[in-house]
Protein backbone atom coordinates (compact mmCIF):
# COMPACT_ATOMS: atom_id res chain seq x y z
CA UNK A 1 0.00 0.00 0.00
CA UNK A 2 1.00 3.47 -0.78
CA UNK A 3 -0.14 6.74 0.70
CA UNK A 4 0.55 10.16 -1.42
CA UNK A 5 -0.12 13.57 -0.45
CA UNK A 6 0.13 16.33 -2.56
CA UNK A 7 -0.10 19.68 -0.64
CA UNK A 8 -0.06 22.07 -4.09
CA UNK A 9 -3.35 20.16 -5.03
CA UNK A 10 -4.73 19.04 -1.63
CA UNK A 11 -4.97 15.77 -3.00
CA UNK A 12 -4.40 12.41 -1.13
CA UNK A 13 -4.05 9.02 -2.66
CA UNK A 14 -4.04 5.44 -1.42
CA UNK A 15 -3.02 2.95 -3.67
CA UNK A 16 -4.11 -0.66 -2.18
CA UNK A 17 -2.54 -2.79 -5.13
CA UNK A 18 0.40 -2.76 -7.19
CA UNK A 19 -2.11 -3.66 -9.70
CA UNK A 20 -3.34 -1.33 -12.86
CA UNK A 21 -6.76 -0.06 -12.08
CA UNK A 22 -7.76 -1.00 -15.67
CA UNK A 23 -11.02 -2.00 -14.96
CA UNK A 24 -12.41 1.99 -14.37
CA UNK A 25 -13.21 4.40 -11.96
CA UNK A 26 -16.56 5.44 -9.70
CA UNK A 27 -17.15 8.63 -8.31
CA UNK A 28 -18.10 7.55 -4.33
CA UNK A 29 -19.02 11.05 -3.74
CA UNK A 30 -17.99 14.25 -5.00
CA UNK A 31 -14.83 14.74 -4.73
CA UNK A 32 -13.22 11.10 -3.73
CA UNK A 33 -12.67 8.46 -6.21
CA UNK A 34 -13.06 4.75 -6.37
CA UNK A 35 -10.18 2.98 -9.13
CA UNK A 36 -11.00 -0.55 -9.60
CA UNK A 37 -8.80 -3.48 -11.72
CA UNK A 38 -10.35 -5.41 -14.68
CA UNK A 39 -11.72 -7.86 -12.00
CA UNK A 40 -13.15 -4.94 -10.04
CA UNK A 41 -11.55 -5.62 -7.19
CA UNK A 42 -10.95 -1.76 -5.27
CA UNK A 43 -7.20 -0.91 -5.88
CA UNK A 44 -6.90 2.69 -5.56
CA UNK A 45 -8.51 6.25 -3.61
CA UNK A 46 -8.23 9.47 -4.97
CA UNK A 47 -9.65 12.35 -2.02
CA UNK A 48 -9.91 15.91 -3.71
CA UNK A 49 -9.72 18.57 -1.14
CA UNK A 50 -7.85 16.18 1.35
CA UNK A 51 -7.37 18.55 4.01
CA UNK A 52 -10.91 19.69 4.54
CA UNK A 53 -11.86 15.74 4.23
CA UNK A 54 -9.54 14.05 6.29
CA UNK A 55 -7.56 14.98 10.04
CA UNK A 56 -4.13 14.91 8.07
CA UNK A 57 -2.03 15.34 11.49
CA UNK A 58 -1.21 11.77 11.47
CA UNK A 59 -0.98 11.59 7.62
CA UNK A 60 1.89 13.98 7.80
CA UNK A 61 3.91 12.92 10.48
CA UNK A 62 4.03 9.19 9.08
CA UNK A 63 7.41 8.68 7.37
CA UNK A 64 6.10 6.23 5.26
CA UNK A 65 3.45 8.56 3.41
CA UNK A 66 5.19 10.74 0.69
CA UNK A 67 4.30 14.31 0.83
CA UNK A 68 5.04 16.45 -2.20
CA UNK A 69 5.06 20.09 -0.51
CA UNK A 70 4.66 21.49 -4.19
CA UNK A 71 3.60 25.20 -3.23
CA UNK A 72 2.30 25.90 -6.88
CA UNK A 73 -1.19 24.73 -7.14
CA UNK A 74 -1.96 22.12 -9.46
CA UNK A 75 -5.17 23.10 -11.06
CA UNK A 76 -7.11 19.75 -12.47
CA UNK A 77 -9.94 19.25 -14.45
CA UNK A 78 -12.55 16.60 -16.15
CA UNK A 79 -13.09 16.94 -19.95
CA UNK A 80 -16.54 17.67 -18.87
CA UNK A 81 -15.72 20.32 -15.89
CA UNK A 82 -13.48 22.34 -18.44
CA UNK A 83 -16.35 21.94 -21.38
CA UNK A 84 -18.61 23.37 -18.51
CA UNK A 85 -16.26 26.23 -17.08
CA UNK A 86 -15.80 27.22 -21.07
CA UNK A 87 -19.37 27.07 -21.84
CA UNK A 88 -18.96 23.79 -25.16
CA UNK A 89 -19.95 20.68 -25.84
CA UNK A 90 -17.76 17.67 -23.86
CA UNK A 91 -17.31 16.45 -27.54
CA UNK A 92 -15.75 19.69 -28.87
CA UNK A 93 -12.99 19.47 -25.87
CA UNK A 94 -12.77 15.63 -26.80
CA UNK A 95 -12.30 16.22 -30.85
CA UNK A 96 -9.86 19.08 -29.91
CA UNK A 97 -7.57 16.42 -27.40
CA UNK A 98 -7.78 13.56 -30.46
CA UNK A 99 -6.41 16.13 -32.94
CA UNK A 100 -3.77 17.24 -30.21
CA UNK A 101 -2.30 14.08 -29.92
CA UNK A 102 -2.84 12.73 -33.55
CA UNK A 103 -0.42 15.70 -34.41
CA UNK A 104 2.25 14.97 -31.67
CA UNK A 105 1.15 17.08 -28.51
CA UNK A 106 0.06 15.07 -25.71
CA UNK A 107 -2.10 15.99 -23.21
CA UNK A 108 -4.15 14.93 -20.78
CA UNK A 109 -3.54 12.25 -18.09
CA UNK A 110 -5.30 8.85 -18.34
CA UNK A 111 -4.72 5.68 -16.26
CA UNK A 112 -6.79 3.54 -18.81
CA UNK A 113 -9.02 3.38 -21.31
CA UNK A 114 -11.86 3.42 -19.04
CA UNK A 115 -10.71 6.34 -17.05
CA UNK A 116 -12.01 10.19 -17.41
CA UNK A 117 -8.60 12.20 -19.10
CA UNK A 118 -7.43 14.63 -16.24
CA UNK A 119 -5.97 17.84 -17.79
CA UNK A 120 -3.70 19.84 -15.67
CA UNK A 121 -3.59 23.58 -16.06
CA UNK A 122 -0.69 23.82 -18.57
CA UNK A 123 -2.61 21.13 -20.65
CA UNK A 124 -5.64 23.44 -20.70
CA UNK A 125 -3.45 26.00 -22.03
CA UNK A 126 -2.12 23.96 -24.73
CA UNK A 127 -5.98 23.26 -25.43
CA UNK A 128 -6.91 26.43 -25.49
CA UNK A 129 -3.71 28.21 -27.43
CA UNK A 130 -4.42 25.11 -30.35
CA UNK A 131 -8.19 26.29 -30.07
CA UNK A 132 -6.76 29.72 -31.23
CA UNK A 133 -4.39 28.17 -33.86
CA UNK A 134 -7.53 25.69 -35.42
CA UNK A 135 -10.82 28.24 -36.02
CA UNK A 136 -14.01 25.37 -35.59
CA UNK A 137 -15.77 25.35 -39.29
CA UNK A 138 -14.92 25.68 -42.69
CA UNK A 139 -14.07 29.32 -44.00
CA UNK A 140 -16.86 30.77 -45.69
CA UNK A 141 -17.23 30.55 -48.91
CA UNK A 142 -16.59 34.12 -51.16
CA UNK A 143 -19.44 34.82 -53.32
CA UNK A 144 -18.74 34.68 -57.10
CA UNK A 145 -17.88 38.17 -58.30
CA UNK A 146 -16.40 39.15 -54.90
Amino acid sequence: MKIQYFSGSDMLTIDLSDAPATGGSVDAAEGILFEYDDQDRLVGIEISDASERVDMTDIKKTPDIIINDSTEPIISYTVTALAEEWEVSTSSIQKTIQAMRKAGPEVGKQHGPTFPIILYEGDVTAIEQWREAHPQGRPKEKAVGS
